[in-house]
């Protein structure tokens, strides 16, 4: 007979909350009932793994009323590496995720973009910051690395100045977000150019030393497709002394 590890916490007045654990103490039946403790009935969550250890379903209440899986499921599927690539959540298309071999998030595409038929992109810089995000209608799934260096006198990808050293596989990129640090050589870029010939240098006294490690600017595309930058500056400990920015904030 299996032995019940299962921990139990009062959520409200005469309601308690029961938690079935596994041996590898993980979840695996969560239950809401009054006083009478009694686990499967309708008010079951139902949490089941695969023999690696990793979530591959999550079966809600509604479920124990009516097996339908898509409609009260959650569903996971991970690669050889145990990284998801592939989740479904109630009454929703499923979404699928692409990695480089440093794990890195590369693309995304859910339901509603597959109908569009574009899929999402994320770059990185060499410590692993998220730099650029955006859309695409082509992927290379097997491009080994999601990693972009940046050069200013480089058009890059979207007019960013970061480029890839690897073949993405994009078409018709459209940018959704750009991410700089460091330091602020990105505001003389093609992409500031375009949005703007105002000053976005400070009247405050900031050295470039204090921005290392620090975000310095963002672009981002406004819903009528022109390009928001807002520029920071920084003090000796790293904390925003100035904003300079295109736009009202």
């Amino acid at each position: 007979m299996k032995e019940m590890h299962y921990i139990r916490n009062e959520i409200f007045s005469g309601m308690f909350l029961l938690c079935d654990m596994n041996a590898n103490a993980q979840q695996i039946i969560k239950s809401s009932d009054t006083n009478d403790f009694r686990f499967g009935d309708s008010n079951d969550t139902y949490y089941i793994y695969d023999d690696l250890g990793l979530l591959r379903f999550v079966l809600s209440p509604s479920y124990q009323e009516e097996a339908n899986l898509e409609k009260y499921g959650y569903e996971y599927r991970y690669d050889q590496r145990g990284r998801c690539v592939w989740k479904r959540l109630p009454g929703c298309e499923y979404l699928q995720l692409w990695y480089d071999n440093a794990d890195n998030l590369m693309f995304s595409q859910d339901g509603e973009q597959r109908k569009k038929g574009i899929y999402v992109f994320y770059l990185y810089d060499f410590v692993k910051r998220q730099v650029l995000q955006g859309t695409t209608t082509a992927i290379n799934s097997s491009c080994p690395s999601a990693i972009v260096a940046f050069n200013v006198s480089d058009a890059g990808i979207c007019r960013s100045g970061y480029s890839s050293a690897n073949d993405l596989g994009l078409k018709k990129e459209q940018l959704l977000q750009a991410n700089y640090y460091d330091n602020h050589a990105f505001i003389n870029g093609q992409l500031e150019k375009q949005a703007t010939s105002q000053n976005l240098v400070s009247n405050q006294q900031a050295s470039e030393q204090y921005s290392k490690g620090s975000l310095t600017g963002i672009v981002s595309m406004a819903t009528d497709g022109k390009p928001l930058v807002s520029v920071y500056y920084h003090h000796l400990k790293g904390q925003v002394i100035s904003e300079q920015a295109n736009h009202a904030r």
